[in-house]
């Protein structure tokens, strides 16, 4: 994708090499769909309609411990994860109190520089 290839160009595009001449345009459902911006969810919508739960079954890219967290919080254990724990692999999720931490900014646009620092320490100290 071109970000400085406009919207309407995409649209002529898809209708040019998805159309087969005599039939008709794809619905505009369909083109908006395949513009920049949609995701593959919008696509699902379109291929399988009325359908509005659409979510992952299975994961493959982080061990149990990590993405147990969000399976927990938005899948309601019902991910499966795909990989296998790693023999000493520490806890991933600690809390950490920061001493004299402050939130700066408004609402929206918060900075907590005490608590990036600590961050910042914590990883280098899990990754030397």
């Amino acid at each position: 994708v071109n970000p400085r290839q406009s919207t309407e160009s995409y649209r002529q595009m898809i209708e040019k090499n998805l159309t087969k001449p005599g039939e008709e345009n794809l619905p505009r459902r369909t083109i908006e769909n395949l513009l920049p911006g949609a995701s593959v969810f919008d696509l699902f919508a379109i291929n399988f309609p009325g359908n509005t739960n659409i979510s992952l079954r299975e994961h493959f890219r982080c061990m149990p411990e990590i993405i147990g967290f969000c399976n927990e919080l938005c899948y309601d254990n019902r991910l499966i994860p795909l990989t296998k724990s790693k023999p000493g692999f520490g806890p991933v999720i600690q809390r950490h109190f920061v001493p004299d931490a402050k939130c700066e900014g408004s609402t929206g646009s918060e900075k907590n520089k005490q608590e990036a620092e600590a961050i910042k320490t914590q990883v280098k100290i899990l990754t030397q």
